[in-house]
């Protein structure tokens, strides 16, 4: 099962059916463990994604993350906050990102602002 709430697809920038992870996967884990589950998780998904589905993907895992919180989930929360914030960082690593950067801005700029504004 995936780590990430939704299935990231290399050949698409856009994001399928929901795969909802539940509470159960960060029961018995340290802090330490969540974090690196987490980002194990994302590295392992997101391999050669595009980047504007990478910023799309963290800002839903922001919400998925806030709606934890409100459940008083914390161990989930911060699990999907910390692959909000690894999907935050693979974007502005990318060379689809870099490439845009030294320009004026671009899409993917855009919505990295967007999501930080957001979050």
């Amino acid at each position: 099962m995936s780590t990430l709430p939704y299935k990231l697809h290399q050949r698409s920038s856009t994001i399928p059916a929901a795969q909802n992870g539940s509470s159960r996967h960060y029961a018995d884990m340290s802090v330490a463990e969540i974090k690196a589950k987490a980002r194990e998780g994302v590295n392992k998904e997101a391999r050669g994604v595009s980047a504007i589905a990478l910023i799309r993907a963290a800002g839903t895992q922001i919400h998925a993350a806030k709606g934890h919180e409100a459940n008083g989930d914390l161990k989930s929360a911060l699990g999907s906050y910390i692959k909000a914030a690894t999907l935050a960082k693979l974007t502005m690593d990318s060379p689809e990102y870099l490439q845009e950067s030294k320009g004026k801005g671009g899409v993917i700029r855009r919505e990295l602002n967007e999501f930080l504004e957001v979050s």
